[in-house]
């Protein structure tokens, strides 16, 4: 026969095998979740240089063709109507058929800008970029729009609303499987399940600027604005949030802020 002491004992005992094995499943996601964080193939500070900060030397070049970017010293790069920095191909910075995330911190006023690309549009060309466009469906200019262009087909995803406001905005390009996501301000602001199939770009230059031309200046589709923190990843890194509802609606309002680099994703105030 059980006395009380000793249902208060067996429950104790309950309780604390059942924190022990909390305790366990939560150190288990929390390495789970370090491990799978994965790391940056390339990132440039974009403050102080355009070298590739991670040691894997794919480092950013000016464009002697569009010389119109400059450093403003431990603050950004100035990117004007004709500026672009150049990205040697490299297959580390290829996705194939696995995860890719590319992004940037930008402050702009322009309504249409190539950001951050590798490769051109066109029939059977692979292709991932993120810009500046129109929205077709909300008749919008200045938003943030993602291209991911595989051996399946080619997939655009278009914010709602423009960030042409000249104040900081993260603005991230990601497809993780076959959910492809816009995301700005760390906020999952688009997503689709799409399979686009392998894209390869192991033998394209990469371009933060500028769209990418053969032997001579971009006519169109040039920056003008300042950058920091540009990144490509072949993780899948997450969002800060997400903000869509079940139904994949955008959910308002959308709570925004940013990172001052790709390696702390905290929330913070929104510099200005």
């Amino acid at each position: 026969m059980r006395t009380p002491s000793h249902t208060r004992a067996l429950r104790g005992s309950r309780l604390a095998a059942t924190v022990m094995v909390a305790g366990l499943i939560a150190a288990t996601l929390s390495t789970a979740i370090a491990v799978g964080s994965g790391t940056y193939e390339a990132r440039w500070d974009m403050r102080t240089s355009w070298l590739d900060a991670t040691g894997q030397g794919h480092d950013a070049r000016l464009d002697p063709l569009m010389p119109g970017v400059s450093i403003r010293s431990g603050s950004w790069t100035d990117f004007n109507d004709h500026g672009r920095l150049l990205v040697s191909p490299s297959a580390d910075l290829s996705p194939g058929t696995g995860d890719i995330v590319l992004g940037m911190r930008l402050a702009t006023t322009d309504e249409h800008a190539n950001l951050l690309q590798a490769g051109t549009s066109g029939p059977g060309k692979h292709v991932v970029k993120l810009e500046l466009a129109n929205n077709p469906a909300r008749t919008v200019q200045g938003v943030p729009r993602c291209q991911f262009s595989g051996s399946l087909k080619t997939q655009h995803l278009a914010a709602a609303t423009p960030i042409t406001d000249g104040r900081w905005h993260w603005l991230e390009c990601a497809k993780v499987g076959t959910r492809l996501e816009v995301r700005v301000d760390g906020c999952v602001v688009v997503s689709k399940r799409s399979a686009v199939g392998e894209i390869n770009v192991a033998d394209k230059t990469w371009t933060i600027g500028a769209k990418p031309t053969s032997g001579a200046a971009s006519t169109g589709d040039s920056l003008l604005g300042k950058v920091t923190d540009a990144f490509v990843s072949r993780a899948a890194l997450p969002p800060a949030q997400t903000c869509l509802s079940p139904r994949g609606r955008p959910v308002k309002p959308c709570l925004l802020y940013t990172s001052p680099s790709p390696r702390d994703r905290t929330r913070s105030r929104m510099p200005s």
